[in-house]
């Protein structure tokens, strides 16, 4: 995780081909050829093979030899336990975010809380996604502890790709309900309540399962008709 400063072009990279990942602009299990992914987001091979290889640790993508780059399919138990991961690293990060906080953190985590509000109230799930990688990346700055925040951020992207997915297939009920709990997160991050914010952490696990369950049912139920 960079610290601040220009982003470079593997940066660039990462984060447009993240974002087509996570969108639904590259389909679960679409295959691309490096030729084709250097095209599709403006750099030459270097960034693009740091970028695959950074995809990769957070369970995107699949370098398949003589195949080329798969887009990771939504696989149910890889997914359980890329999150299980990173909710034990987010416990750690969290409490370290509220040992950590002073008067500009807390401020900071109320203005999330009530931006995060504002897209539930919207129903805006860009809006909300947005929000939520600044908000997981801010907890990570203030927790000072890079070794977990390095392991945490790349997983963060399953969840947002779920979230779409579950959008695009029943609309936005689970995101608004996310954006609450993102909410109360927030409000306990402020409070310095880590009790508060461990429950609306396991509420979020929560309903993530719930999510992962239903994508995983529908792209089973479409690939069997």
């Amino acid at each position: 995780m960079r610290q601040g400063g220009p982003a470079t072009q593997t940066d660039q990279a990462f984060q447009i081909l993240e974002e087509k990942i996570v969108t639904g602009e590259l389909a679960p299990g679409s295959f691309l050829t490096e030729k084709e992914i250097c095209a599709l987001v403006g750099f030459g091979r270097t960034p693009v093979r740091e970028a695959i290889l950074r995809l990769g640790y957070g369970l995107l993508l699949q370098v398949m030899p003589r195949r080329g780059i798969k887009i990771a399919p939504v696989e149910y138990h890889e997914t359980i336990m890329g999150i299980e991961v990173r909710i034990a690293l987010e416990r750690l990060l969290m409490e370290k975010a509220i040992e950590n906080s002073g008067e500009f953190e807390k401020k900071r985590f109320r203005k999330f809380a009530e931006d995060i509000r504002m897209t539930k109230t919207a129903a805006d799930m860009k809006a909300f996604a947005r929000a939520d990688d600044e908000l997981n990346r801010f907890i990570a700055k203030t927790s000072r502890h890079f070794v977990a925040a390095q392991h945490s951020i790349p997983l963060h992207a399953l969840t947002r790709r779920l979230g779409y997915l579950d959008t695009a297939l029943r609309g936005p009920d689970g995101m608004v309900r996310s954006a609450a709990f993102h909410a109360e997160l927030c409000d306990a991050l402020a409070d310095g309540d880590v009790a508060a914010a461990h429950r609306s952490l396991q509420d979020l696990f929560d309903l993530n399962m719930e999510i992962l369950e239903h994508v995983v049912g529908s792209i089973s139920s479409a690939a069997a008709e």
